[in-house]
């Protein structure tokens, strides 16, 4: 075998044919190491970097120069990808805790959650809306077992309807009017016609 050469440096700098710098590979001021891709205007629209946690991040960067994706594994183990707007907010994210629980989550342009659909830790799933102050209103949920249910609450955050079928088909709507004394609504037509589109909604036949 020849010798082989080794060549060191703090940084390296990628050239396109008229002298501009398209990539740069680097350390930086706490010794971790970094790579950026740039445009023809000089600005970065990739990024990758190594943090002295140990944490990996990827941002790709929009046209503006604003990020608009940005990808990570964090030194717990946990694990991410958020979509962001032009100015910045956040709008969608997508993730896996340390726990091995994924999650994901959409938001208004204030930068509140407004969906939250996930598994449940039983085998389930569920699905959270929020309004725009970030309150609840509305839980559609499946359990492990098969039980389905939907909850509606007012903006106080109190409930007012629970629809619900059983594993074994039994279903049961609970009404609260905001007036004294609430009202368990008993099966009838229209009630059976609810829970019977919510039975299909949920995929039971």
């Amino acid at each position: 075998m020849g010798e082989r050469t080794v060549v060191g440096t703090e940084a390296f700098e990628l050239l396109a044919a008229d002298g501009s710098v398209r990539g740069r590979r680097s350390c930086g001021s706490d010794g971790e190491p970094g790579l950026a891709l740039l445009d023809r205007h000089g600005g970065a629209r990739f990024r990758l970097r190594l943090e002295s946690d140990g944490t990996v991040a990827l941002t790709i960067h929009g046209q503006d120069g604003a990020p608009a994706l940005e990808a990570a594994i964090w030194n717990d183990g946990s694990r991410g990808i958020e979509v962001r707007r032009p100015d910045g907010a956040q709008v969608a994210e997508i993730g896996v805790g340390s726990d091995g629980f994924p999650s994901i989550g959409v938001f208004h342009p204030s930068g509140r959650p407004a969906a939250q659909p996930g598994p449940g830790r039983k085998g389930g799933a569920a699905l959270l809306l929020l309004d725009t102050p970030g309150r609840q209103r509305v839980e559609i949920g499946l359990r492990g077992d098969g039980d389905a249910h939907v909850g509606l609450t007012d903006r106080q955050g109190q409930e007012r309807l629970v629809a619900s079928v059983t594993k074994k088909g039994k279903g049961t709507l609970w009404i609260d009017q905001g007036e004294a004394g609430d009202q368990a609504a008993r099966p009838s037509d229209e009630v059976d016609r609810f829970l019977g589109a919510m039975r299909r909604w949920m995929g039971r036949r």
